[in-house]
């Protein structure tokens, strides 16, 4: 057992922070036969909990919850119950993991979006801004129902931080200036030429996956774009310049 001063000095945790964790119902000291506070392995096993969610950036409120929700077990070891603090606390991390992913995709996302069309688009923030609310994506659950697991891990759209992939905004502006372009053009051939290039070095030559993922992005009659800036515009300009470039190699 440790006294508030001990176990301040040894965890580093202020013996007014102990106080207040007390007070808000997360600590239970016992007392001694003077009346002094001791904390025993219990305590600091609810301790360690409570440091590890706060460096989470938890709220001792939303603490409180967290740990009401756990349960006691009197029969259970010390062993046990650490455990079981253990397990809940990486499930946790877990879920923050997660999150955090989905938010840098969206961060890569709106910088993919602004590299595209050199500009901001209002509708597009605000885009971002629900989705961010409304995490997680319902596109995330799309993409898990068109692809098989291996597929997922191997689609290279899943990492933005890939030049190659932030590389498309580029070739994508450039689309979009040129689309009134005739396919039979040389700018337009130019740029054929560009995205079968970038296509199978994306893909490292998995034509399959390429073709699954086309078809992916590809929208239906009554949708705008899956990906975004491919419109059907874009997406029949795309199909008719690399027609006619593949037809040139036969």
């Amino acid at each position: 057992m440790y006294s508030v001063g001990q176990l301040g000095k040894k965890t580093g945790v202020s013996i007014r922070a102990l106080h207040y964790y007390e007070k808000l119902g997360l600590l239970h000291p016992t007392r001694s036969d003077s009346g002094y506070r001791l904390y025993g392995e219990s305590s600091m096993i609810r301790l360690q909990q409570i440091t590890i969610l706060k460096k989470m950036r938890f709220t001792l409120n939303e603490i409180s919850e967290i740990l009401g929700q756990v349960g006691s077990d009197d029969a259970a070891s010390l062993a046990e119950v650490w455990e079981r603090a253990l397990e809940q606390q990486v499930s946790i991390v877990n879920q923050q993991k997660e999150s955090l992913q989905a938010v840098e995709h969206l961060l890569w996302s709106a910088q993919y979006a602004i590299r595209a069309t050199g500009q901001v688009n209002i509708s597009e923030l605000l885009n971002f801004i629900r989705e961010i609310e409304t995490f997680p994506s319902p596109d995330k659950s799309r993409r898990e129902r068109f692809f098989t697991v291996e597929e997922q891990i191997n689609l290279p759209i899943n990492a933005f931080d890939n030049p190659l992939v932030m590389e498309w905004a580029d070739i994508l502006r450039n689309i979009q200036k040129h689309i009134n372009e005739p396919p039979t053009s040389d700018v337009s051939q130019q740029l054929a030429a560009r995205i079968d290039c970038y296509a199978r070095q994306l893909f490292k030559g998995d034509e399959q996956l390429l073709e699954k993922y086309w078809n992916y992005i590809t929208p239906n009659e009554d949708q705008s774009s899956i990906m975004y800036g491919m419109t059907k515009e874009v997406i029949g300009y795309i199909e008719s310049i690399l027609e006619i470039f593949h037809g040139s190699d036969l």
